[in-house]
């Protein structure tokens, strides 16, 4: 359980890092990333009918 949280500070330290050192070229494909990783999770959760995951993962994107 707590090693589950060390990681994921450490996760969010490497984003924020990253963001903050990026150039707007970089941030934009960052952005752009993360809005195909939520599509593809939208649609895993399609599959699954699973709506909750759906609905969260569209809200990302």
């Amino acid at each position: 359980m707590y090693a589950a949280k060390g990681t994921q500070a450490y996760a969010q330290i490497g984003v924020e890092s990253a963001v903050m050192s990026a150039s707007q070229q970089q941030l934009v494909t960052m952005l752009f990333d993360g809005v195909l990783s939520a599509l593809v999770r939208a649609r895993l959760f399609m599959q699954d009918n699973n709506q909750q995951g759906k609905g969260v993962s569209l809200s990302k994107a």
